[in-house]
């Protein structure tokens, strides 16, 4: 049996029919508002008639279109996040039924877990919809509440769980194969660089992808720790960095080429965006002085 129809199977709740799994961004848009539109309208086999409609100014990425149910079609409007391709507007017929999405969202029940898949390949949720693949946002198409399918850098990954959180598997499906990946629950494993053991500090040397002018990475950090994020940018650039914890509490410190302050230690929850003084290696130390182990997101950004 096709790996992803046998994980599918497993989910015990009714679901609509499982639409082929989206091969890019868009289609998985297509799907999700696709999907929501016959979960608001509990039409789990009505027909739908998607359509990618472009990004807005602010990038979000807009997906239009009817569904077909009894003598009528409302038009359905969705938006999502751009990179996470998470779904932020849900519009049916022009009102705006955002609420009942983020109330029955589909990946507000997948639960937090690692998982180590064939290849290298490094799979962990959150707890919150958020799912990532190697340190970097996939986009997660949930079909009811316990099946889901996370898909990034051309590889699907089903996610399947019984109806009481039970018996998870994550499958892992390139083109051509398929196979399964070992889970833990928890989500603690964020992929990253690593962990410095507690109360030290260790230094990572950022680098954007070819053409960007950012990056967001995964990582932990136990108790007392910190990780010295290492940027070089010049003398007129500006530097956005925005730190996210998963749980608990961090601080995070900008330093200068020169070790001066760019920026005293701050929470997390306060964002930066400012302009540079100097030519070389900036340093963005983040800092974890609570009793715990945090897991984080952090953004970087240079122009």
């Amino acid at each position: 049996m096709h790996l992803r129809t046998a994980l599918a199977a497993a989910a015990l709740a009714l679901a609509a029919p499982l639409p082929a799994a989206a091969q890019n961004p868009v289609g998985t848009m297509l799907d999700q508002c696709a999907n929501a539109a016959r979960n608001f309208f509990n039409a789990n086999t009505a027909p739908t008639d998607m359509r990618y409609n472009g990004a807005r100014v602010d990038r979000t990425e807009t997906v239009g279109g009817e569904i077909f149910l009894n003598g009528r079609a409302p038009y359905i409007a969705c938006a999502f996040t751009p990179g996470s391709l998470r779904m932020v507007e849900f519009f049916v017929d022009g009102q705006d039924q955002s609420s009942f999405v983020s109330a029955s969202a589909g990946t507000s029940l997948l639960p937090a877990f690692t998982a180590e898949c064939p290849q290298g390949n490094q799979v962990v949720s959150d707890g919150r919809g958020n799912v990532r693949v190697n340190g970097r946002s996939a986009s997660v198409t949930a079909f009811n509440r316990n099946y889901y399918e996370a898909y990034a850098g051309g590889v699907t990954y089903p996610i399947s769980q019984n109806d009481d959180g039970s018996g998870l598997q994550v499958g892992y499906e390139p083109p051509g194969g398929g196979g399964f990946c070992q889970v833990s629950t928890g989500g603690s494993g964020a992929a990253g660089s690593g962990s410095p053991g507690m109360g030290q500090t260790d230094t990572v040397r950022v680098q954007f992808p070819s053409g960007s002018t950012g990056t967001e990475l995964s990582d932990n950090l136990p108790p007392g720790a910190s990780r010295r994020y290492v940027l070089g940018a010049g003398d007129g650039q500006f530097l956005y960095v925005r730190v996210a914890p998963w749980n608990g509490s961090l601080e995070y410190q900008i330093f200068n080429p020169d070790n001066t302050f760019l920026l005293d230690l701050i929470p997390a929850r306060q964002e930066y965006r400012g302009q540079l003084w100097q030519d070389g290696d900036h340093v963005v130390e983040v800092v974890n002085r609570s009793g715990q182990t945090v897991s984080y997101n952090v953004i970087f950004g240079i122009e």
